[in-house]
């Protein structure tokens, strides 16, 4: 009774003063995200461990409608777990009216340190028993310690040694599983690379589920560094095993909102189909996000100005996501460009104003977008500002054919001089000749025999047989003249 009525106060000294003050602390205008209708205890329920946290905190940081309830549920959260050090911060910013269980910190940080001591003296005891199985399980559990008190770089110590201790793939598998969620938390996705290459080099078949983690933290991986591309390929591939079993990373309903972003914004119409719209194994993550789903389908069918209403209004939710939150705004620019491009392909010209109509968005707006794509280069043509048309360039065919034709002309001429001087020399005998070394070097040694017939025989002038002066200018004078009578032919 005492929790209720202290969460009612929380509610009721809360109440909202302006839009960036309505919480307990304040925001600044540059961060404020505005959510409207975003379900919070819906979909903060998806998530565990230290993912849970991090989204409350950063709800609760740029939300103002939303940070009096984030807190709540973030307090609420920590009291589960034995982030002691997290809670005593918190509880001395947000005041004693969030605070419901003052003595909580105190009971439940001596209860972690005795707990410390049992697993370390566990930990020191089975090593001098030698016995790596329960080595192995004893760094695992101290990890497992350390990751709920908050402390992620010791756990991943701890998980990082039982690699030393691990007696078969499944044991490798399981520590890489574990190291990648506590990258993944870190914001070290390195880490996150590195180790889920080492899994998927393991001899053994790998568990569908492990597959299925191993492809969604290689996706956030690509996603993280701008490879959308390759990010919804991966994440097409995640199998449908991971469930809720990675919900200490990601949920179900991610992989849909990250696959279906990423795929709209970077493949073409074609890909977009099979990959995504006929996959029966990515059509089951997308029906848990209906939203997404219908939006993709808007944009495929051409109805762009539906498709683009429905992410512009998924926007603000987006936002509050702790991997999408910095790809948002460049995810939907590349989304709106290859919209443009696709509605203007089959045309030769086309009016700004039927396609603001299309896109729902002012003629200016469509004009600028236009105007960028072209000096991108991903449209050919030009804007008549006047009638607020836009016009593919026409290239004169008839002057590029003379072009083409002039080249290859030149080419033919070049090479066919080429080939007269060439025969002109060999008709008059004027044959590179090599040095004696390099006739042994060709015939296998200094006891190799030498072909007559070859190209590479012996030059008089090094073996004695003919005289060194007054030859290079007849020959320079002998090879001028065949030029010129080649030339002239």
């Amino acid at each position: 009774m005492a929790a209720e009525t202290t969460e009612m106060d929380v509610e009721a000294t809360s109440a909202p003063a302006s839009s960036s003050s309505s919480g307990p602390l304040p925001i600044p205008p540059d961060r404020v995200v505005e959510a409207p209708g975003f379900d919070l205890e819906g979909y903060i329920i998806r998530y565990s461990g230290h993912t849970k946290i991090a989204r409350l905190q950063l709800i609760a940081q740029t939300c103002p409608a939303l940070q009096v309830e984030a807190y709540q549920l973030l307090m609420r959260e920590l009291r589960t777990g034995l982030n002691v050090e997290l809670y005593s911060k918190l509880a001395g910013e947000l005041g004693p009216q969030f605070d419901t269980s003052p003595g909580w910190a105190e009971e439940t940080d001596r209860k972690a340190r005795q707990t410390q001591e049992r697993l370390e003296g566990e930990l020191n005891q089975n090593k001098s028993n030698l016995v790596k199985e329960s080595i192995r399980q004893g760094y695992n559990e101290l990890g497992q310690y350390h990751y709920s008190r908050g402390d992620l770089n010791q756990a991943m110590k701890f998980y990082v040694r039982t690699r030393d201790y691990c007696t078969s793939n499944r044991h490798m598998a399981e520590m890489c599983v574990r190291v990648i969620q506590v990258s993944v938390d870190l914001n070290n996705y390195v880490q996150v690379s590195n180790h889920v290459s080492k899994a998927e080099h393991l001899s053994d078949m790998l568990e569908p589920e492990t597959v299925a983690k191993l492809a969604a933290a290689s996706a956030l991986g690509l996603l993280k560094s701008q490879q959308y591309k390759q990010a919804a390929r991966k994440f097409l591939v995640v199998g449908t095993a991971i469930s809720d079993t990675f919900s200490g990373v990601i949920a179900a309903e991610d992989v849909a909102l990250y696959g279906g972003l990423c795929a709209v914004a970077a493949f073409d119409r074609d890909e977009l189909k099979s990959a995504v719209l006929e996959s029966s194994i990515f059509r089951n993550f997308l029906d848990l996000k209906p939203k997404i789903r219908d939006a993709i389908q808007d944009l495929f069918s051409s109805k762009y100005g539906a498709g683009l209403n429905a992410l512009e209004a998924m926007k603000g939710e987006l936002k509050l996501d702790i991997h999408l939150k910095d790809h948002v705004n460049n995810l939907f620019s590349m989304i709106k460009d290859r919209c443009l491009v696709q509605y203007f392909s089959p045309y030769l010209s086309v009016s700004l104003a039927s396609m603001a109509t299309a896109f729902s968005s002012p003629v200016e707006e469509i004009e600028a977008s236009v105007a960028k794509l072209i000096m991108s280069g991903q449209i050919s043509a030009r804007i008549d500002s006047q009638s607020k048309t836009l016009h593919v360039k026409q290239t004169e065919k008839r002057a590029a054919t003379y072009r083409k034709v002039l080249g290859m002309g030149e080419v033919y001429l070049s090479e066919m001089q080429a080939m007269l001087i060439r025969m002109s020399c060999l008709e008059q005998d004027f044959v590179v000749r090599g040095r004696p070394s390099m006739v042994g070097a060709m015939g296998g040694g200094a006891g190799g025999s030498q072909d007559g017939d070859s190209m590479y025989i012996a030059n008089q002038q090094d073996s004695g047989d003919m005289p060194a002066t007054g030859e290079d200018g007849e020959v320079d004078m002998a090879i001028a003249m065949s030029m010129s009578e080649s030339a002239n032919m």
